[in-house]
């Protein structure tokens, strides 16, 4: 796992439109870059790493923290994992998950949460696997801007 640094914002960037492209999720360079910019320059709200195997970059992910009472204050968020499709069922999905609970754990949260479509059931098996549990709620999203 290689923290991102400003050096390394357009190979992740690459890899969030592989992702994004991948995920059928719109795809705006202009807004990730400036989200990307954003965190790596408040480092209080999180981090991103890139997976490297071999020396090469073979994806990424992205914790960013939240507060809730819920959790009894801050919790993360893997706000995006994505592993190139030629190198998944290797164990990559399940190494970045024991990181990123180490990393919340570091950044002072109790408490790891994350989405992952609906359409994607090998994805939720995976989540499952590694004791995440589905919640019984929807998930609600308003753009302010």
């Amino acid at each position: 796992f290689q923290q991102v640094t400003a050096a390394e914002a357009s190979e992740l960037l690459t890899l969030m439109r592989e992702f994004y492209e991948h995920s059928e999720m719109p795809w705006s360079a202009a807004t990730a870059a400036a989200a990307v910019g954003e965190l790596l320059n408040r480092p209080e709200r999180g981090a991103a790493w890139l997976l490297r195997s071999d020396g090469k970059s073979v994806g990424y992910c992205v914790l960013t923290l939240a507060f809730s009472l819920e959790f009894g204050g801050a919790f993360g968020l893997l706000d995006e994992l994505y592993v190139r499709e030629e190198f998944r069922d290797r164990g990559l999905g399940s190494a970045t998950l024991r990181f990123v609970e180490s990393q919340c754990r570091e950044f002072g949260a109790h408490t790891l949460r994350l989405e992952t479509g609906i359409a994607n059931p090998d994805g939720v098996r995976f989540y499952e696997r590694h004791g995440l549990t589905r919640e019984p709620r929807y998930l609600m999203t308003k753009r302010l801007r």
